[in-house]
């Protein structure tokens, strides 16, 4: 053989083993949602009478509510990788549980994987969600879209694919808008997360798309009165 072919066959096979790779990856990732919703049922006669819950995608998921907001009755339902559809497919397990209020926070994976999704259809999506948990739900909060940041790491087009903050824009002005009309609260947190250029701040993100940390302790500032509010709420009514 002669080196280009030594080198086309090398780079073939670095090509053959990054698919094979990236199949069992998404095998076993679509594996580990479908075992969490199922989890989530059997968790759900242990849980309390009434829960708070947060639901939504990894960016719910991936929200260290134990820690940041230390009440066992709220609920963490976030599932990474979730879109609108797979959300409202699990719906009967959250309304089943008859909670008191509902943070919401969907959106970014339809987005993601969907190159020629419009803002439209897109918030469409979440007030359906949203007008589904009002039949049980007292209160549903509607949280907007976070920002991303595509400078954050060079490979993050991975993970954000074709999101962009134009289109999660043109998303929340929408959704706060459907909020209004449809007399459901909405909580701006995008505001709070952004740059002077309108991406997510670099110390607020992981790679570009997922929540750190010091992200999440902006995020809790802004939801913990929120909280609050409802556990006074709870505790006058007895619930």
């Amino acid at each position: 053989m002669t080196v280009l072919e030594i080198v086309m066959v090398s780079l073939l096979s670095v090509i053959i083993f990054c698919i094979i790779l990236v199949l069992i990856v998404m095998f076993y990732f679509r594996k580990y949602t479908a075992n969490k919703a199922a989890d989530f049922k059997f968790l759900d006669s242990f849980v309390p009478k009434n829960p708070v819950i947060f639901l939504g995608d990894s960016l719910t998921d991936f929200y260290p509510l134990t820690e940041f907001m230390p009440y066992g009755d709220i609920l963490n339902r976030g599932i990474a990788g979730d879109k609108t559809s797979d959300v409202e497919k699990r719906l009967d397990e959250i309304l089943n549980l008859k909670p008191f209020a509902v943070f919401l926070q969907i959106g970014i994976n339809d987005f993601i994987y969907q190159a020629k999704l419009t803002p439209e259809v897109l918030v469409s999506r979440v007030m359906k969600i949203a007008n589904r948990l009002k039949e049980v739900s007292t209160k549903v909060y509607v949280l907007s879209l976070y920002p991303v940041n595509r400078k954050k790491v060079k490979i993050n087009f991975v993970s954000i694919r074709h999101a962009n903050n134009k289109k999660i824009n043109a998303a929340n002005t929408l959704l706060k808008e459907s909020c209004r009309k449809e007399g459901f609260e909405f909580i701006n947190i995008h505001d709070f997360l952004t740059d002077e250029e309108g991406n997510l701040k670099k110390e607020y993100t992981i790679e570009g798309l997922h929540i750190s940390v010091q992200g999440y302790g902006v995020i809790t500032e802004i939801l913990l009165p929120y909280v609050i509010s409802l556990k006074k709420e709870t505790d006058f009514e007895g619930i």
